[in-house]
């Protein structure tokens, strides 16, 4: 008894100095247990809650009451990403390549090989005139005038192949899938549609230059100049033709263009390779392993294009394997190393004369409308004649 009336003193005195003391400094009493969380930092007298003395609530059944640290993760939605402007930009960047990528994809006429151009029609024009106007320059006195027979030879060679570019482009002849090429050399697929909207209206220019170089060459608009030593090495019209069509070919598929745009790929490319490895380093590696074989590439594409561009205008494409083996034997080089921009003309010869096509191009050689042999032979005799009168014209030494 003596021990509870001492313990009920005990506890009672104790009681009465924490509530005066709490009296006086203006705040309520608490049970000790509650000063314990108190001192945790879990119960705060200035919020009212299910607890005594108010202890601070992690849950609000009272919405207008916000609270000064919630505990539940803050609200997903909209407005989240457009207070971040770095999260915005990360997914508006990709979408932006993403759709400009969709916009600027073509398909390559005959192969139907994807891939991106960023050159408009207009810029390929205008680019290619002017490096048309330098060539032309370059090559003053060298130019052989219209009426020279050699000049009419490649202008109706070229002609011929012309016109039967355009009947493919009005009736899509000639528009064949690759399925029978070569894996290694060709990509297409039978539901693309080929892009050739940039050949409606071409204006193709023929060039002939006086210069012992067995070569043509093509530029960007549809230029062509064509070298007088290619048309005394090579006698027969479809071997001439091989050639211009070959030439033609780099022009239908928008080599050019298509070369300007990977470009700008391959700089950014090696500007971030230059942070990590010497810029000499880099540059060996970017040619060696990414722009020359693309060039090789779109080589061999031209050749399989050529070919059936020269077997729609009825000439004989059993010829071609043959005319590339020997243009390498007339160059004085073996093309095809592994730093040339040219593939071998041993290689470029296997994979015409491929079974599959070699049939294709005999298909549309046999199914060609035939050149007009009477009109050609009428028009190198007034080339003749032509020639003639300006030889008596000229003065005499």
């Amino acid at each position: 008894m003596a021990f509870f009336n001492k313990g009920a003193k005990s506890a009672a005195l104790h009681a009465f100095r924490n509530f005066t003391s709490k009296r006086a400094l203006g705040a309520a009493p608490r049970p000790p247990v509650l000063r314990r969380f108190s001192r945790c930092g879990a119960i705060s007298g200035n919020q009212p809650g299910p607890f005594p003395d108010g202890a601070k609530r992690f849950h609000s059944a009272d919405r207008s009451q916000a609270a000064p640290q919630q505990h539940f993760k803050p609200p997903r939605g909209s407005s989240r990403w457009f207070r971040k402007p770095g999260k915005v930009l990360t997914l508006l960047v990709p979408g932006a390549f993403a759709v400009l990528y969709l916009a600027f994809l073509e398909d390559v006429p005959y192969t139907k090989r994807r891939r991106l151009v960023l050159w408009t029609r207009d810029v390929e024009g205008s680019c290619g005139e002017k490096l048309f106007d330098r060539t032309k320059a370059s090559y003053e006195g060298k130019i052989l005038p219209p009426t020279h027979p050699k000049s009419v030879r490649a202008r109706l060679i070229a002609q011929d192949i012309i016109e039967a570019l355009q009947r493919g482009v009005r009736n899509e002849q000639g528009w064949h899938d690759i399925h029978n090429a070569s894996p290694d050399t060709f990509e297409g697929s039978e539901s693309s549609k080929p892009t050739t909207s940039h050949l409606e209206g071409y204006n193709f220019e023929i060039l002939v230059v006086n210069e012992p170089v067995v070569n043509a060459s093509a530029f960007l608009g549809g230029k062509i100049v064509v070298f007088t030593g290619l048309m005394e090495h090579f006698r027969k019209d479809a071997e001439i033709a091989t050639i211009i069509a070959h030439e033609m070919a780099h022009v239908v598929a928008r080599h050019d263009a298509e070369k300007a745009t990977k470009t700008v790929g391959l700089k950014i490319i090696e500007r971030i390779l230059r942070m990590f490895a010497k810029p000499d380093r880099v540059d060996t590696l970017s040619s060696h392993y990414l722009w020359l074989p693309l060039c090789r590439r779109l080589e061999i594409e031209a050749d399989y294009i050529g070919l059936l561009l020269m077997a729609s205008a009825g000439y004989d494409p059993r010829v071609a394997p043959r005319v590339y083996e020997e243009l390498d034997k007339a160059n004085g080089y073996a093309a095809g190393g592994d730093l040339s921009p040219h593939p071998s003309g041993k290689k470029r010869a296997q994979l015409l004369a491929q079974a599959p096509v070699l049939e294709e191009a005999l298909t549309l050689y046999r199914n060609s409308i035939p050149s007009n042999g009477h009109a050609y032979k009428q028009k190198l005799q007034l080339a003749d004649k032509s020639q003639d009168l300006l030889l008596a014209s000229s003065p005499r030494k």
